[in-house]
């Protein structure tokens, strides 16, 4: 493996990580948006 082969693989593994992550919020913020529309409170589900 040479240097630029190291390089790209750690790149893609932070690129992974971030794109999981950001996935993993969104899931997060549509999940609380969910909840506070069927608690009949949707000024709050709309900050979401």
């Amino acid at each position: 493996m040479t240097t630029q082969d190291a390089l790209d693989t750690k790149f893609h593994s932070l690129l992974n990580d971030q794109v999981r992550s950001e996935l993993g919020a969104s899931q997060q913020y549509l999940a609380i948006a969910v909840y506070f529309d069927s608690a009949d409170l949707p000024q709050l589900a709309k900050l979401f």
